[in-house]
């Protein structure tokens, strides 16, 4: 199977962008799932206080 060069350039370019992709979802996944705990402290904020009778 013969392939021209150009070819070839994209299917390496195109798998190491996909490489970089996945990698990058493995590392910010488990970066913003640590994170999510903080987002209820703003709704928490927002929830307005009732008084006291």
């Amino acid at each position: 199977m013969q392939t021209s060069p150009t070819r070839e350039v994209a299917l390496v370019v195109g798998v190491a962008t996909a490489g970089v992709l996945t990698a990058a979802l493995l590392v910010i996944g488990p970066v913003a799932a640590a994170d999510s705990p903080r987002y209820p402290q703003v709704t928490d904020v927002r929830t307005p206080i009732q008084p006291q009778p």
